[in-house]
């Protein structure tokens, strides 16, 4: 079987990706990387997938015009369309699925959800990644499935290096990376936020029911370069990437 990682359009940032999975259990399985420009793949022959990083999704996506602060010069339509119609697949095949940073923004606007386009100067201090990633603590909501998994995870990190105890019964601190711009504005009907930024900016996007659907989850850093800050064992990192691999062998 495969797991497929759409690609981020740069391959240092794409081999993070495939690094990171195979830190964990990828035994049996074919790490495939997505390029925009082949045709729409057989995911009947998948387990999962990841919607990764990279290039801010075209506005006309969520309704708001192309002009706006850090915009880029361009944009990619080839890519926008081809994760769009990945996305509805994976939803009919009913297969796990990661999104990362772009991953967790594409997701909400395909199901109906909008952007900020911009964080602006104070926001984009704490989260933009210029020149490098940034870092800073995130705060989980309880009763989530992120909070569930981090809880799992925690058990079996708690004094490694990175680990982090997370085992309290109210809101739970995390410390996460950073390097976006963009947030989700208005969450689509179906989905809540399960985390949030210091400054109440979505870290996180679950369903609120997955009853009938398969495994989703997004997240606004990037588990797969945590590594750069010494966090690579924290539940933040490898705790999703393990229950990710978990569902894909389901």
């Amino acid at each position: 079987m495969k797991i497929g990682i759409t690609y981020t359009g740069a391959e240092e940032k794409q081999q993070n990706y495939h690094n990171w999975l195979n830190s964990g259990d990828t035994n049996g399985f074919e790490l495939v990387t997505l390029f925009p420009e082949g045709d729409l793949p057989a995911l009947e022959e998948f387990a999962g997938l990841i919607f990764s990083g990279g290039i801010d999704i075209h506005p006309s996506y969520y309704g708001l015009a192309e002009a706006y602060p850090n915009a880029p010069s361009s944009f990619n339509a080839v890519r926008d369309k081809f994760e769009k119609l990945l996305f509805e697949k994976t939803q009919d095949l009913r297969l796990p699925v990661l999104g990362i940073c772009r991953g967790m923004q594409l997701v909400n606007v395909l199901s109906g959800g909008t952007l900020k386009q911009d964080l602006g100067e104070r926001g984009n201090e704490i989260h933009r990644a210029i020149p490098a990633d940034k870092i800073h603590d995130a705060t989980v909501c309880n009763d989530t499935l992120l909070k569930e998994i981090l809880d799992a995870a925690a058990v079996g990190t708690v004094g490694k290096a990175g680990g982090e105890n997370i085992t309290d019964l109210t809101a739970v601190d995390i410390h996460i990376n950073s390097a976006h711009h963009q947030v989700i504005d208005k969450t689509a009907d179906s989905f809540r936020i399960s985390c949030y930024s210091p400054d109440g900016q979505p870290e996180a996007l679950e369903r609120k029911s997955n009853e009938g659907k398969g495994f989703l989850l997004c997240v606004q850093w990037h588990p797969e370069r945590m590594f750069r800050f010494n966090l690579q064992d924290a539940p933040a990192s490898a705790g999703i990437r393990d229950r990710f691999l978990k569902e894909t062998k389901k």
